[in-house]
């Protein structure tokens, strides 16, 4: 499967303990607060207790924080359902069952669901939701939609990390994960100072095989950025404002860049080694490429995708130990 959105209902348990917010009151100082985002500014109150969010990832924000949405949307979509026990996550969301208000690749986020939950606040950072649907969610409750100096899908994880912080009044516990994570990639770059001499671009390919290369501005482009990796400027020349592009077979002389990280599930791993194309590519020949499952263990490629204040120090440990293999 691949899955390029950065995109079954799971019935809320009776126990509203264990399916609230979980907020523990550490925030309850911090309000009313104000938060600027894509649609204009929301006001929030009081500390939330019901929270749904229909951004992909803003669920592992709130996790990273202690805090369980009693709603999210599912970036994997289909049976069975994997959005809930990624190695990442098993542990914060401690066996509790959100309900599942949408999925990727669906557009629509079923408004009645998220109703039914009675939040009392929406968070849509990493999302596409336009005015109607702002306007729709508001409705039910104050709603803080993605950053506005960022696209769909594009808003970097500090901001995702941050944001929901300060609308649960835990911006210091942000400020702190992002920081440690920050220092993470930087201790990285500098046990490899090599990485900075070097191109790599991150794919995703199915069983076809076909080709997606993923943009710098993306969020598995930024973990390699993060890392000290330089763009491959003939790869970020196809992005037209888009954070993939589909790369043909006839046109795999753009992958030959100096490291190359392919996100895959075995089926599509082994279908691209085959490829008599792929096989030409210098990056291929030089043993420089790594092969990186999606959603079957271990999911480094779909904690990549997430790319979250859960997922990411996963991921980067994980990646790196291929990478310096």
């Amino acid at each position: 499967m691949v899955v390029l959105v950065g995109t079954a209902l799971v019935s809320c348990s009776s126990d509203e303990d264990d399916t609230s917010s979980g907020s523990s009151g550490s925030g309850g100082g911090a309000f009313p607060v104000t938060i600027d985002h894509a649609f204009g500014s929301t006001t929030i109150d009081s500390e939330p207790q019901r929270i749904v969010t229909v951004g992909y990832n803003d669920e592992q924000a709130l996790l990273a924080l202690g805090i369980k949405p009693v709603g999210m949307v599912n970036q994997y979509p289909g049976e069975p359902d994997v959005n809930r026990t990624w190695p990442w996550v098993t542990g914060p969301w401690g066996g509790t069952e959100p309900t599942v208000v949408g999925s990727n690749p669906e557009t629509t986020i079923s408004v009645e669901k998220i109703a039914a939950l009675e939040p009392d606040l929406i968070l849509a950072l990493y999302s596409s939701i336009d005015t109607d649907l702002y306007s729709t969610l508001s409705a039910i409750a104050p709603t803080v939609a993605k950053d506005p100096a960022y696209g769909d899908y594009a808003t970097p994880w500090q901001i995702t990390t941050k944001t929901a912080a300060k609308a649960v009044g835990r911006e210091a516990d942000g400020e702190k994960l992002v920081a440690d994570i920050d220092k993470q990639f930087a201790d990285a770059r500098s046990a490899h100072p090599e990485f900075a001499d070097q191109t790599a671009v991150i794919i995703s390919v199915d069983a076809t095989p076909e080709f997606y290369a993923f943009s710098s501005e993306d969020a598995r482009g930024r973990v390699l950025g993060s890392l000290g990796f330089k763009p491959a400027p003939a790869v970020e020349a196809l992005m037209n404002g888009e954070f993939y592009a589909p790369i043909s077979t006839e046109r795999l002389d753009l992958l030959d860049v100096d490291r190359l990280v392919v996100i895959g599930n075995p089926d599509a791993a082994q279908a691209v080694r085959n490829n008599p194309g792929f096989q030409q590519l210098d990056v291929v020949k030089n043993n420089r490429v790594v092969y990186v499952n999606d959603d079957q263990a271990p999911q480094v490629g779909a904690a990549l995708t997430a790319s979250s204040a859960l997922s990411l120090p996963w991921a980067t440990s994980q990646l790196l130990a291929e990478l310096t293999k």
